[in-house]
Order: C-alpha cells, then structure tokens, then sequence
C-alpha cells in the first residue's frame, strides 16, 4: 500500500514534465519554420544580394538594398566598393526580442551580420570583416540602413 501511494505522486510530476517538453517541442518547431521562411525572402538574402551586387560592379542593385532615405548619401562610399570580391562565410539576424514585442515593439529583424572574406580589387589584398548593421522595413520591404562596411559613426554624421 505504501509502494502505491508514492507512485501517485509521480504521476502528476510525469503529466506536468511531458506538458513542458510538448511546449518546448513546439515552441522549437515554430521557431525553426519561422527561420526557414524567412531565409529565401529576408534579411540574409537581402544581404548576401548587396555583396553579390557590389561584387558585379552593379551599382543600382547594390543601392537598392540599403534604406531609399539614404541612398543618395551612401552613393560614393558603395561606389568606392563596386568590384571587391565578397564572399560571404556567414549571416547572423538578431530579431526583435520576447519581451520587446510583448512590451509594444514590432516582430521581425532589427540588425543583421554578415561575415566575410573580401579581396580587393586593386591589390589583391585579403581580409576579413564581420559588420553589423540595423535593418528597416519601409513599405512592407527591408533595407540596409547604412552601406555594411561603412563606418557607423561616419554615416551617423551624414545622416
């Protein structure tokens, strides 16, 4: 009798540990669809287009990836980058947070890092660059807001 009393205990402990894995499970499962969406139309490929661009000395598809309010100002600093070789080893997406959206604040990306080997052009120099840039959605599309690469503080100053 003593053996069973202690085994019913166990059964709500058992509901309750399958009730967290289930949560967990699906809270993975919705996270992992999400990222694959958002892979062929979003952020990383935006990303990886705008090197791709530069890479083919294309210099109004480069521009058409970076914020319309800032084009103009972005021109030359893109410009001086037309024709590099970009290969791009990485792409990293910081998303609004939980407790962000729950307070207000909008789904989707905020900034995103692209990882890269880049030679350029004139000297064949190599070296590799992580830039981190904010992201913007203006009419239901993304932009960069800044050229990557670029320095921060020398596009605040423009902008």
């Amino acid at each position: 009798m003593r053996e069973l009393s202690r085994c019913r205990g166990w059964g709500l402990g058992v509901y309750v540990a399958c009730l967290v894995l289930g949560a967990g499970a699906a809270v993975i499962l919705v996270a992992a669809a999400a990222d694959l969406a958002e892979r062929g139309s979003g952020t990383e490929t935006l990303a990886q287009h705008y090197f791709a661009a530069l890479e083919a000395k294309d210099l109004q598809a480069a521009l058409d990836a970076i914020d319309p309010e800032f084009r103009k100002q972005a021109t030359p600093f893109v410009e001086s980058n037309l024709g590099n070789t970009y290969r791009v080893t990485g792409v990293a997406v910081r998303h609004t947070s939980v407790v962000a959206r729950l307070g207000g604040a909008p789904a989707g990306p905020v900034e995103v890092t692209v990882f890269l080997d880049i030679t350029q052009r004139e000297n064949g120099f190599q070296w590799q660059a992580g830039p981190r840039v904010p992201v913007v959605q203006r009419d239901g599309r993304l932009y960069l807001a800044r050229p990557p690469l670029e320095p921060a503080e020398d596009y605040d100053q423009r902008a």
